[in-house]
C-alpha cells in the first residue's frame, strides 16, 4: 500500500512543523572570529597534546588564542598576525627595483619575519617596512 505525501502516514509522518529546529532566542547566530590566522599544520612538530586546551571555535579560547586544527585536533594556539607592524614604503615608478628574486605575496603573513606584503612596480611582494615615525 502506497501513502501520499502529506497524509500523515507516509515517510514524513514523524516530522514536525520544524519549530524544534529553530535556534533558541538567546543565540545571536553570529560566530566571533579572532584576529590572525592559524599557523600552518606541521605533522612533525614536537607538541604535547595533553598540554593544549581543546576547542570548537575561537570563543572557546582565552585571550587572543585561536581555535586551530593541528595533529592534536582542534586546540587553542597563538595565531599569526595578518597585518604586521610598520607601513609599506612609498611606491615609486622610477625607483630602480629588480623584480627577480623578490618573494610574491597576497598578505603580510605570506612574508617571512618582519617583511610586509606591499605593492610596487613588481606587483605584491615582500619588502622591509618603514616604521611609523620614519619620513
Amino acid at each position: 500500500m502506497d501513502f501520499a505525501h502529506g497524509d500523515g502516514l507516509g515517510p514524513f509522518a514523524d516530522v514536525d512543523d520544524g519549530a524544534a529546529c529553530q535556534q533558541p532566542a538567546n543565540v545571536s547566530g553570529r560566530i566571533h572570529m579572532k584576529n590572525g590566522v592559524c599557523p600552518r599544520f606541521n605533522l612533525v612538530q614536537n607538541v604535547r597534546c595533553s598540554a593544549l586546551r581543546r576547542c570548537i571555535r575561537d570563543s572557546n579560547c582565552p585571550g587572543s588564542l585561536k581555535c586551530c586544527t593541528n595533529r592534536c585536533g582542534r586546540v587553542c594556539v597563538r595565531p599569526i598576525k595578518i597585518v604586521k607592524d610598520g607601513v609599506c614604503p612609498r611606491f615609486n615608478l622610477v625607483q630602480n627595483v629588480r623584480c627577480s628574486g623578490l618573494r610574491r605575496c597576497i598578505r603580510d603573513n605570506n612574508c617571512p619575519g618582519r617583511l610586509k606584503c606591499c605593492i610596487n612596480k613588481c606587483g605584491r611582494v615582500c619588502v622591509q617596512p618603514r616604521n611609523f615615525g620614519e619620513m
